[in-house]
């Protein structure tokens, strides 16, 4: 937030109070009402929620991290970065791409229930149709016994083999990168090379951007504009462009992919949001240089690329608070993470940037209006 608020004019930088909601939310509440305009936070579920009930001593504007439920009262917008707004944003790039019968493969996890949910949910609104769920199983980071091991690869393949028997147009795939890029090569594997695959924004990783890219052929993956690398490294396997890789060796080239770390510059996003903006017919209404980039986060002190959704939300929720004045359904804002705007609801949407893999290219679509 400072370092969106470190790139305005001197004139123009609102003063910034930062409170510790940590262990009393009352106190901190307290705190924020004396005098002041906006409030951003908090973050956790159970905070947001009684802020939610107490918006009589709130500021006029509040811009909470998370998000628990799907109307917001007055003057409180809910921002996040929660699974079921991933499933929405699943839901709706399918469907603008003319897909109706979706298939899903989703772990056994409660954070894999949530990404089901979300784009089950979306996606009967829109009309889509579901013909196959099929769950899989997610094991622990060390599994010792040989048998269990048997056992869930072959739930695994079970689950893929269920979708593919009746696969409708595209397949919903939700994992982490590792395990994602498996379920692709599997289903590829076992499967066709015509079948579309949408992987849940889990499953991106900045360092396997390039890694590997005739295993993800045919597959988008939604992705945060400021995480996407303009430059890209080169094959660090010897099976990059190949399209034979076994189904049992995708795991562990995409876990050793892991080490991979590509260039830091990024794309020109204003200008590529620019035209996406005219040929839409949307305006992104925010100065494009308040904006950081990678590198601009990835130069402050204690970095770590383990948390960037999170500094990205950070400049995003400090943006929406600069700009809370225009927040509505028929005007975005150009953040970190996407293009912003705000439902008749007062929930915080966002259209991300895609990543489309074809074959041993890769393309960029910036985020646009479906």
């Amino acid at each position: 937030m400072e370092l969106v608020n470190s790139r305005r004019s001197p004139s123009q930088r609102p003063m910034l109070e930062f409170i510790d909601s940590g262990n009393d939310l009352s106190d901190a509440l307290l705190s924020t009402t004396t005098g002041a305009d906006i409030m951003v936070g908090p973050l956790s579920r159970e905070n947001v929620d009684q802020v939610m009930r107490e918006t009589t001593s709130l500021p006029r504007t509040v811009i909470t991290l998370n998000q628990v439920s799907d109307i917001s009262p007055y003057g409180v917008f809910q921002f996040g970065l929660s699974p079921d707004e991933d499933g929405r944003q699943i839901a709706n790039k399918a469907f603008a791409d003319g897909y109706r019968t979706a298939s899903i493969l989703y772990p056994e996890t409660t954070w894999g229930s949530r990404y089901l949910a979300g784009f089950s949910k979306h996606w009967e609104r829109l009309g889509g149709v579901t013909a196959t769920i099929a769950a899989y199983p997610l094991p622990g980071e060390t599994v010792t016994d040989s048998q269990e091991k048997k056992t869930n690869r072959e739930r695994l393949t079970d689950a893929v083999k269920s979708v593919l028997e009746n696969s409708g147009d595209f397949v919903y795939v939700v994992g982490k990168p590792a395990k994602a890029r498996e379920l692709r090569t599997f289903l590829l594997y076992y499967g066709n090379f015509d079948l579309p695959v949408y992987i849940s924004a889990r499953g991106y990783d900045r360092r396997l951007f390039a890694h590997n890219t005739a295993d993800l052929r045919n597959a988008w993956m939604p992705a945060m504009p400021i995480n996407i690398p303009d430059e890209r490294p080169e094959p660090a396997s010897a099976t990059q462009g190949e399209a034979d890789t076994t189904a049992q060796d995708a795991e562990t080239a995409a876990t050793e992919a892991l080490a991979i770390q590509p260039q830091s510059n990024e794309p020109d996003w204003a200008m590529l949001t620019a035209s996406a903006s005219q040929s839409s017919g949307y305006q992104s209404d925010i100065i494009s240089s308040a904006v950081p980039g990678w590198n601009d986060i990835a130069s402050m002190p204690g970095f770590d690329s383990n948390y960037a959704a999170y500094y990205a939300m950070g400049i995003d929720a400090m943006i929406l608070a600069l700009n809370s004045w225009q927040l509505s359904p028929d005007r975005t804002i150009r953040g970190s993470t996407g293009l912003l705007f705000s439902d008749q609801d007062g929930i915080i949407r966002r259209h991300p940037a895609w990543i489309y893999y074809d074959k041993d290219q890769i393309k960029v679509q910036p985020p646009t209006v479906h």
